[in-house]
């Protein structure tokens, strides 16, 4: 097997680390980037991004490098941090919306299964559970699958009128309009809302009399909700969402692109099944769909606009180490200042739920411009995402 550009790098670089008797901490606190991003670096598990490049430049001089790295070894994450000019057909690690149903490849069938249960189960009113992990796609099956597509004219509930909206949003007493198929997304966060948590629940059963509910639960949290009577037997028989079939995966990796003329080579295709374990065990990528969408994204972002190559899906980490690189070339390119603000606004975005992290949105209203600016960046990239009053994370492999 040839030993890569970045396999080779990383091992002259290591090899100078140790020669000098330098811990990985004490490179980190030479070049000021965690600890956590040199061990990716001189593993040879991602290489630096744009925004990382000074610090990487650094490290190159501190372990006496600078003679031997060739130019080109610099250049491996070139693309990496700022994506390419242009509208990406691919969403990252954020949900598909009710109006990217076009973009959304691969779920057909799923999205029509769905359609069609809600139809049965609940054809004027009432309540539906769709429950998977979390990584299963829930979100985007329900914003672009049920309502994008199948409330839209030729879909399977053409004639409904269909709205998503989080149980947040019910606990602040928003208006559901004139819809008659609403969908309650991370239905969980119900078992989050302390003292709001009953009279959001006699909200949404009083919604569920005149209109067809659909709630997005995530699996672990089902038994906690499937415990409340008045949950009980809308509980009782819950859709689940079924994994991706390899040829649904490929039709997510090349669907989008042929739409903007650009081609993916095959081997590219092969690597991400490959890397998703899904030939082997389709199950297995219940829990990566954002983690593969993400992987696209940056893929995307590292190539030249008219094919999306193998070399461009390993520059930009691929499976693994696409997230890492991205937030790592964020979180550079802030001041100490504005680090510390980060942090806080992370914590602030996670809570416990039985003894596990949860995603927490938090209210724009309830942010300083300080605030705001440093989460822009995270924004921009889809590592966070907003609606028109909340910030959150944008997925829980972040």
């Amino acid at each position: 097997m040839s030993v890569t550009p970045r396999e080779e790098l990383a091992a002259r670089l290591d090899s100078a680390r140790r020669r000098k008797n330098l811990s990985i901490r004490a490179v980190a606190r030479l070049v000021d980037v965690p600890a956590a991003t040199v061990q990716g670096w001189l593993s040879g598990k991602h290489a630096p991004t744009p925004a990382l490049r000074p610090q990487f430049e650094r490290l190159v001089r501190a372990l006496g490098l600078e003679g031997e790295v060739q130019p080109e070894w610099l250049d491996v994450d070139r693309a990496l941090g700022t994506l390419r000019s242009g509208d990406t057909p691919y969403v990252g690690l954020r949900p598909y919306a009710t109006t990217e149903e076009r973009i959304f490849f691969g779920r057909d069938a799923e999205s029509a299964r769905i359609a069609t249960a809600v139809r049965r189960h609940a054809p004027n009113h009432g309540l539906v559970a769709l429950v998977g992990p979390s990584g299963s796609g829930k979100s985007s099956l329900l914003a672009a699958g049920l309502v994008g597509r199948h409330c839209a004219p030729g879909g399977l509930l053409e004639h409904r009128r269909g709205r998503v909206l989080t149980v947040r949003d019910l606990a602040t007493h928003l208006d559901t309009g004139d819809a008659d198929l609403v969908v309650l997304d991370q239905f969980e966060e119900l078992l989050d809302l302390g003292e709001d948590r009953d009279p959001t629940l006699a909200a949404v059963l009083d919604l569920a009399t005149r209109a067809t509910v659909v709630l997005g639960i995530r699996s672990d949290a089902y038994g906690r909700l499937a415990e409340l009577s008045d949950l009980r037997d809308a509980l009782e028989r819950p859709i689940l969402v079924q994994p991706m079939a390899p040829e649904e995966i490929r039709q997510a990796i090349t669907g989008p692109a042929a739409l903007r003329d650009v081609e993916v080579d095959p081997g590219l295709v092969e690597l991400v099944l490959a890397d998703t374990g899904a030939a082997e065990d389709p199950q297995a990528t219940l829990t990566l769909l954002p983690l593969v969408s993400h992987a696209l994204l940056m893929t995307w972002g590292a190539g030249s606009g008219q094919r999306m190559t193998v070399d461009d899906y390993r520059r930009a980490g691929g499976l693994s180490s696409a997230v890492e690189n991205l937030a790592d070339g964020i979180v550079a390119s802030l001041s100490t200042e504005q680090r510390r603000t980060a942090r806080a606004l992370f914590m602030r975005m996670v809570g416990l739920l039985d003894d596990r992290a949860v995603r927490r949105p938090v209210a724009l209203a309830s942010l300083s411009a300080a605030t705001l600016a440093v989460a822009r960046p995270f924004v921009d990239a889809r590592v966070l995402s907003t609606t028109e009053t909340q910030l959150h994370i944008s997925h829980d492999s972040v």
